[in-house]
């Protein structure tokens, strides 16, 4: 396991096709390439995850986010430019010929764009898309806390980065993002975040 010193090495890894823990806005998370079927079956294992659930998709920007999505309900894109960069995750219609692991059964993938500058880079740095999850095993509640989540699953990864960005929510705040579902209409918000949905979006 590499200790990472920077953004910038964890690109670099991410890029090989490795698995790195990374902070972020919300909770620390696993990444790897979506593209990378190897990587996505070691951390499957890692999480002991059943393949029926897919994983959300780490993006840049809104534009390479869309690249990802069949179709766009025009209201749907104006609750994606809100949210977007931001703490929340939203689930769209998949374009054909995404790997199956972010794909569920009803074809639709969920989609975050983070808020700092760091998170949005890492996707165009590896050369994919990342797949981003919690650091958990299946039905446990995700770890909060870096240090935890490196003690725990660190030897199991390639990389980490434990520096400390001054965007790191506090541990008493952090949260998963949102999940807003908006293969339908009004949005449904399926799990609330650090921040709300506006109620002329949503469906509760």
């Amino acid at each position: 396991m590499q200790r990472l010193a920077s953004w910038e090495a964890a690109g670099a890894l991410l890029a090989k096709g490795a698995i790195v823990l990374l902070p972020t806005d919300t909770v620390p998370g696993l990444h790897c390439r979506v593209d990378r079927p190897d990587a996505v079956a070691r951390l499957m294992e890692l999480k002991q995850r059943s393949g029926r659930k897919p994983f959300l998709l780490l993006c840049s920007g809104l534009e390479t986010a869309l690249e990802l999505v069949s179709c766009i309900d025009p209201r749907a894109l104006q609750v994606a430019k809100h949210c977007w960069p931001g703490p929340f995750t939203l689930i769209l219609p998949a374009r054909e010929g995404l790997p199956a692991c972010a794909v569920s059964e009803n074809r639709s993938v969920a989609i975050r764009v983070p808020q700092p500058s760091e998170l949005r880079q890492l996707p165009a740095a590896a050369g994919a898309p990342l797949v981003s999850t919690s650091v958990n095993t299946a039905g446990n509640p995700p770890l909060t806390d870096l240090v935890a989540a490196l003690q725990q699953f660190g030897e199991m990864v390639d990389g980490v980065l434990e520096e400390a960005p001054c965007w790191l929510p506090v541990s008493e705040q952090v949260r998963a993002s949102a999940l807003v579902d908006l293969t339908c209409w009004p949005a449904r918000v399926l799990r609330e975040g650090p921040l709300p949905l506006p109620a002329r979006f949503a469906k509760r």
